[in-house]
């Protein structure tokens, strides 16, 4: 685009005058960098003040200048930008903010992507666009330009070099959470330079209000792993997702009036999780910088959190938080719909199997998010010494294990009215091929582990024939979901036990193999880089257009060298598979990548006054190489800003609470009551002989 803009700078001698309509964040800033402004009440006075060549900053819904007012701008040659006009607005669902102009250098490039957080912006008259508002597929970079439908954020009018308007209050940049800070850090240097700072402006800082706990090179206090871990553990209830009587009544009522149960957090004290506890934060950042939580209750998530409250409680000493964890273990085990209807029916196939979602989705029945669940129930029983749990654990393992078919493979999930129809034993018997590592492989892990404590051979038979199967394919053919290097990241899990069950030559290449294409991403910070995977191979691929952003579960990256983390699919389950691979096999590398993840997923936990409910929370997307919590918001709900109780938030807290113990899971969870549990309940459960 040809540039309209004047880029002259006002002479040294200028002044700023300033002129606001409510509170922001760029005249503390500006006050904060020791740059002289002068305020006055309102744009005519600021009009009548300006000496020759001054600069002025309207800041605020202002109304648009009159006829007068910009003859006054162009025979004084002033320089003024003039925030949210007042026209007709329309909306922003879905849209970012494209550069459309070269006019910010080569730090922001033309088609770079950012994103306000407006829930409408005004109207711009015609002229030079610089900024503009477009839903568009991209990580960075809008890659098939804008859409049909875009409107100019910030513009130049025809004719008016020493106008810059804005649609949208970009002056609250802070309060209202735009992204990323050093791309709007860039956009402000740029405008306040053409203002007239000068060469002040390089004193400028503009932060947000929630950021990483460190940065990339700073050194981190000897106990901030600890720290990690409680603060990590505090979200929970800072969040409020432990329901409380009042907001149980919200969840059975008011949630379901809500698209997808999205909504407001709820007013008032933290639960203590008697009633279970709600999913995480949704994507979605709203004017004022709030987010909603997601008013769903899971299983997994549950027995996630009962896990990492009863490790943290022991690192910290913190007897409040074993309480929390022995409420969860009982609401799961014996008040929750998840383990109770047809699943705690002898007579039902579905008989020790855990329900995946509450409400309305009790009956589906999801092989990896049971593996959760057990993975997270087995720790929290271990550490709180809790055994009446171990009748549902061990009912779960084998209800799961007589739904795998004789390769190993149980499926993407397995719903109520097929095991009504077929019953348990068509699952039992088929030869079902599913070489996917997210749905299957920690299934794996667990028949492994319960092998270890059980000595019941078919959970050894039907873990090693699905992991022989998975690694006798090539990567190529691997489904993947979200990205290979999910895939990848979920492998270290299974194998590592594999390892520890039978350490032979063959199992250990296995993880090696493994371990060498996950850690071949692994930057120097100790990030994990995402990676796609072959095309016709992804079940949530990114985004083919512009039109599609937004539609369905997609990546965080658009294209492969994206630089960008996710704490959601990857890293999180990457942690505790490199931890515990480096204790099976004593790896020196697998555990220099394991100390250098942890030390990455240290600095990222967000740090917030102003957002208290989010202090302590890793999101899902971190861009490790602006060091800002950035990707494509693409996925629908589960997007670059969700935090997730369970598979996110739990396991982190978790490995760090296990590396700080200096002990792991497997030798954590000795399991010898679930064990018993297993024999016993194997005789009834599972065909004879096996």
């Amino acid at each position: 685009m040809s540039l309209l803009i004047s880029v002259a700078m006002v002479t040294a001698s200028s002044k700023l005058w300033i002129v606001q309509s409510g509170s922001n964040d760029l005249v503390p800033a500006l006050s904060k960098a020791r740059i002289a402004i002068n305020r006055v009440g309102n744009l005519d006075e600021a009009l009548s003040r300006a000496g020759q060549g001054d600069g002025i900053l309207a800041l605020g819904v202002t109304p648009g200048l009159t006829v007068g007012q910009r003859k006054s701008v162009a025979s004084k040659g002033l320089h003024i930008y003039l925030e949210s006009p007042s026209k007709p607005s329309v909306g922003t669902a879905l849209a970012r903010i494209v550069v459309t102009s070269g006019w910010f250098g080569e730090n922001l490039p033309e088609g770079r992507l950012l994103t306000i957080r407006a829930d409408h912006v005004a109207e711009l008259p015609g002229g030079q666009p610089l900024l503009s508002l477009s839903k568009v597929a991209g990580f960075n970079t809008a890659v098939f330009g804008l859409s049909q439908e875009s409107w100019p954020v910030l513009a130049q009018p025809d004719g008016e070099p020493g106008v810059l308007l804005a649609s949208a209050p970009l002056s609250c940049y802070s309060s209202l959470r735009f992204a990323p800070e050093m791309a709007w850090t860039t956009v402000w240097k740029r405008i306040l330079g053409w203002v007239g700072v000068g060469k002040a402006v390089s004193r400028v800082q503009i932060q947000t209000s929630i950021e990483p706990s460190y940065t990339k090179i700073e050194p981190i206090k000897p106990d901030a792993a600890t720290d990690a871990v409680r603060r990590g553990v505090g979200w929970f209830s800072k969040a409020a997702l432990f329901l409380t009587p009042d907001s149980k009544k919200t969840f059975d009522k008011e949630a379901s009036n809500w698209y997808d149960r999205v909504g407001p957090m709820p007013p008032g004290s933290a639960g203590d999780g008697s009633l279970g506890m709600l999913e995480g934060f949704n994507s979605q950042v709203h004017e004022g910088g709030s987010q909603y939580l997601r008013w769903w209750r899971r299983a997994d998530c549950n027995g996630e959190a009962a896990m990492a409250h009863a490790l943290a409680g022991r690192l910290l000493k913190d007897k409040r938080l074993g309480q929390v964890a022995h409420n969860l273990g009982d609401f799961l085990c014996f008040q929750s719909p998840f383990t109770n209807g047809p699943r705690s029916d002898p007579a039902n196939s579905a008989y020790g199997l855990v329900g995946w979602s509450d409400p309305g989705a009790t009956g589906t029945y999801y092989g990896d998010d049971n593996a959760r669940f057990l993975l997270g129930m087995v720790a929290a029983e271990s550490v709180t010494h809790e055994p009446k749990w171990d009748d549902v654990i061990a009912r779960c393992l084998l209800a799961n294990l007589r739904t795998s078919g004789q390769n190993g493979f149980r499926g993407d999930n397995i719903v109520q009215s097929d095991l009504d129809k077929l019953g348990w034993r068509a699952f039992y018997d088929r030869r079902l091929v599913n070489p996917s590592p997210h749905f299957e492989s920690w299934l794996w892990a667990c028949y492994l582990w319960a092998y270890e404590r059980s000595h019941v051979k078919l959970f050894l038979e039907r873990a090693k024939a699905g992991i022989t199967v998975q690694m006798a394919l090539p990567e190529s053919q691997w489904r993947w979901t979200n990205g290979v290097q999910q895939e990848r990241a979920r492998m270290l899990l299974p194998l590592a036990w594999l390892v520890r069950v039978e350490d032979t030559p063959e199992h250990r290449e296995w993880l090696d193999r493994v371990a060498d294409k996950l850690l071949a991403s692994q930057d120097r910070c100790g990030a994990i880089r995402e990676e796609l995977g072959p095309p016709g191979f992804g079940l949530c691929p990114p985004p083919a257009s512009n039109a599609a952003y937004g539609m369905a579960e997609a990546p965080l990256i658009q294209e492969n060298g994206d630089s960008c983390a996710d704490m959601l699919y990857t890293s999180n389950f990457a942690f505790l598979g490199l931890h515990e691979a480096a204790a099976a096999t004593g790896d020196k590398r697998l555990k220099a990548a394991e100390d250098k993840l942890a030390d990455f997923l240290v600095r990222i936990q967000a740090k917030s006054t102003a957002h208290p409910e989010l202090d302590g929370a890793w999101f899902r997307a971190f861009d490790f190489a602006d060091w800002d919590v950035w990707g494509s918001d693409a996925d629908a709900g589960w997007g670059a800003w969700s935090v997730e109780s369970g598979w996110t938030q739990s396991w982190i807290v978790s490995v760090l609470a296990l590396r700080q113990m200096k002990t792991n899971y497997w030798e954590l969870t000795r399991g010898e009551s679930i064990g018993q549990a297993l024999a016993e309940n194997a005789r009834t459960m599972l065909p004879i002989g096996s």
